[in-house]
């Protein structure tokens, strides 16, 4: 594998595969943690209306434009990042990238398109609320991050949806969208020589395009960490009309970038908790007593954090 920075300022890293599939991903450092100064869930909305149409393409083209040639277009974002990520043919990477980076550099927000997708964003929110053990967790860390960027969910509130307009998206995107915040990752049946080459042809042709000569000086500052402090302990009941509760104990962990502790919670979180049906708490609470229908250890990174938490779902008389 290859990785570097390109003369704009873009990351990159590139891996040579023997399949006929090829894989790129364009990540965006810019999260729920990143939205200080503008409406709860604005970075989630902005990855769903970045396919709502360019100056070059309408949403229907954008929707259709891999389909057709057999292959994915598709998008999430999290705490800490947008990622826009597709997998086509090999000999269709270059569509691929080039569809990928225009979407980050040229999206226009179309009016009518942003009432429709709030109607989508909010369906999506109360999905996550008609399940108990999204929204426990979703509230688990609202407490525990409390008073930090990282307590915001990523969806935001159907308040705060409703309230976005598109000139917070074109400024968000203004500001985020830099290519000193930005990451291109390939996988492909290529040498890496040559990809290299390839990203750094894909990425000055789009970031000349949006920002002109001498792309990368553009919000140089980049990406800053706010402070962050652990709470104290606390112990919160909601009560809903759902047979099965919902429980979530945990508290925070070592981060993404601490690789001794990490490795070693992750470690810990697989054989206390992990997939397997042989995990210490499965094996004790459910296959030998019965007590509930599903527990698991999960553990989630951040670049300055992380949490480790056990989730369980079971009976009220089993909780205690």
């Amino acid at each position: 594998m290859l990785y570097g920075k390109t003369d704009c300022g873009l990351q990159y890293a590139v891996r040579k595969s023997g399949t006929a599939a090829a894989y790129c991903a364009l990540s965006i450092r810019c999260g729920t943690r990143d939205e200080e100064g503008y409406h709860s869930g604005l970075a989630h909305f902005t990855e769903h209306t970045l396919f709502k149409g360019t100056d070059r393409k309408t949403a229907s083209v954008i929707n259709g434009y891999l389909d057709k040639l057999g292959g994915e277009l598709n998008a999430f974002t999290t705490k800490e990042e947008i990622v826009i990520h597709a997998t086509v043919l090999k000999e269709d990477l270059g569509k691929a990238a080039n569809l990928l980076f225009e979407l980050a550099t040229s999206a226009t927000f179309p009016e009518t398109e942003i009432g429709i997708e709030k109607g989508v964003v909010i369906d999506e929110i109360n999905s996550y609320k008609d399940s108990p053990s999204e929204d426990i967790y979703d509230r688990f860390e609202e407490l525990l991050f409390e008073g930090h960027p990282l307590a915001s969910p990523i969806l935001g509130t159907i308040s705060s949806v409703k309230k976005i307009k598109r000139d917070e998206l074109l400024a968000f995107v203004r500001e985020k969208f830099t290519p000193e915040r930005m990451a291109f990752t390939v996988v492909a049946d290529m040498e890496e020589k040559k990809m290299e080459k390839f990203v750094d042809r894909v990425s000055a042709k789009w970031f000349h395009r949006q920002y002109g000569p001498g792309a990368g000086n553009a919000g140089k500052e980049g990406f800053r960490l706010q402070d962050f402090r652990a709470r104290n302990k606390f112990d919160k009941t909601v009560n809903k009309k759902n047979h099965q509760v919902n429980c979530v104990i945990g508290n925070t962990a070592p981060s993404l970038y601490d690789d001794k502790k990490r490795i070693a919670t992750i470690l810990m979180c697989n054989i206390l908790g992990g997939p397997a049906s042989n995990s210490i708490l499965n094996y004790k609470l459910r296959e030998k007593n019965g007590l509930v229908y599903g527990v698991e250890c999960t553990y989630t990174q951040y670049s300055d954090s992380g949490i480790v938490a056990i989730c369980l779902g079971c009976d009220k008389e089993n909780l205690g």
